[in-house]
């Protein structure tokens, strides 16, 4: 199909959407500099009542273990995981850093995180199963968690 249409209008598309993202991120910056401005249901910039943040978590895999730990990472330990209530946001290597994975998870509030660690590590699955597999393939050591807030426009919430 994409042969039909000639590169020139497929061009064209693909400008109009850049420039309708740049139209709604621009709106969504200037209802943060003037409230006053009419610009749709945006959240307040400052809110203070979530409570949402996330963890970037990066690890170092050990030499060799890159695509094994991803194949791990995205065959057991995500979705085991995401079925005792977690929410994973992403998950990525570093491009100019061969042992570099990462990955972000989001909570809602620091009750759900402890609920959340709780249904997974002290399962007997992690404990057993998955535990077992993990200094194998990673530098439990290096393991380096950093949690963060969104900033209030930013795409993830």
């Amino acid at each position: 199909m994409d042969a039909e249409v000639p590169h020139a209008e497929r061009l064209g598309l693909a400008v109009l959407m850049t420039d309708l993202s740049a139209i709604i991120l621009s709106g969504m910056y200037v209802a943060a500099a003037d409230p006053n401005i009419p610009s749709g249901d945006w959240h307040h910039p400052l809110r203070k009542e979530r409570m949402v943040f996330f963890e970037l978590r990066q690890y170092r895999t050990r030499p060799g273990q890159r695509e094994k730990w991803v194949k791990f990472m995205e065959e057991e330990i995500i979705p085991f995981q995401v079925a005792r209530g977690m929410v994973i946001v992403g998950s990525f290597v570093g491009q100019e850093e061969e042992d570099l994975y990462v990955w972000i998870r989001r909570f809602e509030n620091e009750e759900e995180r402890k609920r959340q660690y709780d249904a997974v590590y002290e399962s007997d699955h992690w404990k057993n199963v998955i535990a077992p597999q993990v200094p194998m393939m990673i530098d439990r050591d290096a393991i380096k968690v950093t949690r963060i807030e969104a900033t209030p426009k930013s795409v993830i919430q």
